[in-house]
């Protein structure tokens, strides 16, 4: 798992900083828009017809575009500390009075939540975190007011890159770059990453500490974490969107080596 806070802000300055954004934006523009779309459908598949979906690190508001294009319903807000992520997300959904974008972290849903002209939901019915928890500051503080934050028979649903098993898996993943600095990028993602016992212990910590119970399941590869032959998949390969999502990844020549580097989590208040 992660070692220490400063891998995070490490991992993070890739998308901070004005002379690094570039290549964490080519990189997940060319490599993790098929992960994006699959996490909206399974999210959506998870927890069906969501009143209110939030978006934790949302960038520039594309996961909440795949949302859009699947549920023509839902409150979807979006959450993320970066100005220029922020006012990207802004502009690309300002015709849709049903997407709020606001600024804040996970760390401090609260104040994010209790923004002056912000009149959205508090609560939420699906939490959804894709690739970004390595980049948070206190990542058991951060999951804590997500998880405070789902209302009843909601879902928190997370994916994120996982904590190298051996040295073949960090190389496997390290392919992935095709420049030296998109390897070093990837080489501080990777350091800031979870293992499964990790996350399984952070998200189970968190939920008790919200308060109340929560079935937690945290695995690496499959279908949102789930074997592929198993009545859960199953399952959410019926719900709208899945089986396009999977199809258009499994296009990608590269998704076997990201299937089997990615952890996938759920944590569903009862």
């Amino acid at each position: 798992m992660r070692g220490d806070d400063a891998s995070g802000a490490t991992a993070q300055s890739w998308f901070v900083r004005a002379d690094r954004r570039s290549v964490s934006g080519s990189f997940d523009d060319r490599e993790t828009a098929g992960s994006r779309r699959l996490t909206a459908a399974l999210g959506l598949a998870l927890r069906p017809s969501p009143a209110a979906v939030l978006d934790l690190g949302c960038g520039g508001g594309e996961l909440i575009s795949d949302l859009r294009a699947l549920d023509r319903d839902a409150v979807l807000v979006g959450l993320d500390p970066a100005p220029e992520a922020v006012a990207a997300a802004t502009s690309r959904h300002a015709g849709d009075p049903a997407v709020h974008i606001l600024a804040g972290t996970a760390e401090r849903l609260p104040e994010a939540l209790a923004a002056r002209g912000y009149d959205g939901p508090r609560h939420f019915d699906l939490v959804l975190c894709h690739l970004n928890l390595g980049l948070w500051s206190d990542p058991g503080q951060g999951l804590r007011q997500a998880v405070s934050h789902l209302g009843a028979g909601g879902t928190l649903y997370l994916v994120d890159v996982a904590a190298p098993q051996d040295e073949a898996d960090r190389e496997r993943f390290l392919d992935l770059a095709r420049t030296p600095q998109e390897r070093a990028y990837l080489h501080d993602q990777l350091a800031a990453s979870f293992d499964v016992a990790a996350l399984d212990d952070l998200l189970r910590r968190a939920a008790a500490e919200a308060g109340g119970s929560a079935v937690v399941h945290v695995a690496r590869g499959g279908l949102a974490g789930y074997p592929y032959d198993s009545a859960e998949a199953a399952d959410l390969w019926t719900a709208p969107g899945v089986a396009q999502a999977v199809a258009a990844f499994d296009g990608d020549e590269a998704a076997t080596a990201k299937a089997d580097t990615v952890l996938y989590a759920r944590l569903r208040r009862p």
